[in-house]
């Protein structure tokens, strides 16, 4: 018998909030190793786990992934430009001369180059932090620790390893759907209630039908039997 990774993984409950709705399974992927191969290579190894993840759990880690790409350039163009700045602060610190007749401009220039580096090194660390504080993001629930998966469902105290979380999350859906089975089948099998049949009356003396709580016979007057 072969196994789908898809199905099995969508029959389970959601690993961040355990919803049960839209499960499908999300790809994990982090460097766990780097190998230097030469002065200018350095190869990375990647190891991709695959989670069972709800719709609304996805698009979350979406919101993370959209902040993160939007960021990405301008951390990148704060990194470069306080680097310019820390070289041109030492250059200016190491040419600078209170007693020539620029030494005043010198300094001036200098404090607004020390001034928006402090302001750069501000807003590079401000994305970050930004990022690693937001409840979208999937490090929050999922790591890898010695090179091996971990999850932290939401409300967890502490990490576990992925492959306990899945024997247990592979218990309570098992017993998930055998409830659901039973309370299908006795739907559908449960007896239904008696019908009260009711049987037409005719009279005793002439034969004619009696409508019911008529007392006498229309045809011949006769009493009719209650």
């Amino acid at each position: 018998m072969s196994y789908n990774r898809k199905e099995i993984l969508a029959s389970l409950k959601c690993m961040r909030c355990g919803s049960r709705n839209g499960v499908r399974e999300y790809d994990f992927h982090e460097v766990v190793d780097s190998k230097k191969l030469s002065k200018t290579t350095t190869q990375y190894t990647h190891a991709h786990t695959y989670i069972p993840i709800c719709n609304k759990c996805n698009r979350d880690f979406k919101v993370y992934k959209e902040y993160s790409e939007k960021n990405f350039w301008s951390w990148c163009g704060g990194s470069i430009s306080t680097c310019v700045l820390f070289i041109l602060i030492i250059n200016f610190a190491i040419g600078y001369n209170a007693n020539s007749p620029m030494g005043t401009p010198w300094l001036i220039l200098l404090v607004v180059l020390i001034i928006l580096d402090i302001v750069f090194i501000s807003h590079i660390t401000l994305i970050a932090s930004r990022a690693r504080a937001m409840v979208e993001n999937p490090k929050k629930y999922m790591k890898n620790i010695e090179k091996q998966p971990y999850v932290k469902p939401m409300g967890a105290p502490d990490w576990i390893a992925y492959s306990e979380w899945l024997k247990t999350a592979a218990q309570e859906s098992f017993a998930y759907q055998q409830q659901n089975q039973y309370e299908t089948n006795e739907t559908m099998y449960s007896p239904s209630k008696p019908e009260k049949i009711t049987r037409d009356k005719h009279c005793g003396k002439c034969g004619k039908l009696i409508l019911p709580n008529q007392k006498f016979c229309v045809n011949c007057g006769s009493m009719t039997q209650t």
